[in-house]
């Protein structure tokens, strides 16, 4: 098992499968008897952990720094958490990380099961999740109130993104009468705790002047902490705020590097949002595009076509 989680990729690969298969149904690893070892079933939960525990979740142990969906290897992550739910069937840490090896794995119905028992025995990722596919319709029915409900459960756990996304049904009225007070309690709850989407999203609240008195100052404070953590629509916003100095003093070059760092994230809010920007931001944001082969044209402060295109080229958003 630890040769597998090593190198999943090795030529020995189908061997070690192989032997682990047999000594596990015979009940005998090096000589422990499986059943009755609360050590060997706690290795089990480890290797689990190893090949599945997602980065971002709330209760990873310490010394697990999770795997990056495009990077798990799905079938020793299935494997392994499946194993170590047989010794330990209700551990919510492993129903969600199963259910997060099916989700990647495109098995949509296998995932919801999974998510689901996480989240009856407290999971706060889990419900997050099982929010999301209520809220998408995706293999659910689309619910807006059901979506709400475990949002907000999994928010009093502590869960900074679901925290943020509570405050986003808030000030949008998704599945709950639309409160600006309650969205900016949410939004900080969440920005307390460094989570970039709920720092833009406390940060558009004293743009907008939206359940609190306006403050560019403040807005801008917000933009630049999740900026630094390189969320996309922060950036945007802070070009916006350098371009027409709300809340710092105006700035046209760091206007355009936000901006074009926002782009480059592939956020499309600069393309859906037409005539953003002043002139002379425009006329170092073309030249930055021109810098890196996406813009051959005029460098004539004006959106045009070509800049368009350009734009959409730099983003690759499929907008």
């Amino acid at each position: 098992e630890h040769y597998l989680l090593q190198f999943p990729r090795g030529i020995y690969v189908s061997v070690a499968r192989t032997r682990v298969k047999k000594l596990i149904q015979s009940h005998q690893i090096f000589g422990i008897n499986v059943k009755q070892s609360r050590v060997y079933d706690e290795e089990k939960i480890r290797f689990c952990d190893q090949a599945a525990a997602d980065p971002f979740a709330k209760h990873n142990p310490p010394d697990i720094s999770g795997t990056a969906r495009n990077r798990v290897n799905v079938a020793l992550a299935i494997l392994t958490c499946k194993d170590a739910l047989k010794a330990n069937p209700n551990h919510p840490r492993t129903l969600y990380q199963l259910g997060r090896s099916y989700d990647i794995n495109g098995d949509v119905d296998l995932a919801i099961s999974f998510y689901g028992q996480a989240v009856k025995f407290g999971n706060p990722d889990a419900m997050y999740v099982v929010a999301d596919y209520h809220a998408r319709g995706l293999g659910v029915p689309k619910n807006p109130e059901i979506a709400f409900m475990l949002y907000l459960k999994a928010a009093s756990g502590g869960l900074a993104k679901a925290q943020a996304a509570v405050g986003t049904k808030y000030k949008y009225g998704l599945g709950i009468t639309r409160n600006y007070a309650l969205a900016i309690d949410w939004y900080r709850k969440s920005a307390d705790q460094g989570y970039e989407n709920g720092l833009t999203a406390l940060g558009r609240m004293y743009l907008e002047g939206l359940g609190v008195a306006r403050n560019y100052n403040q807005a801008v404070t917000h933009f630049q902490a999740a900026a630094a953590q390189g969320e996309s629509l922060s950036l945007f916003y802070l070009g916006r705020s350098y371009d027409f100095g709300l809340g710092v003093e105006q700035n046209s070059r760091l206007s355009a590097v936000n901006y074009y760092r926002s782009l480059r994230k592939r956020n499309p809010t600069l393309i859906l949002n037409k005539n953003t920007m002043s002139e002379t931001t425009m006329v170092l944001f073309q030249k930055l595009l021109a810098r890196d082969g996406y813009y051959s044209g005029v460098i004539d402060g004006k959106l045009g076509r070509g800049t368009k295109a350009a734009m959409q080229k730099a983003c690759a958003c499929g907008y």
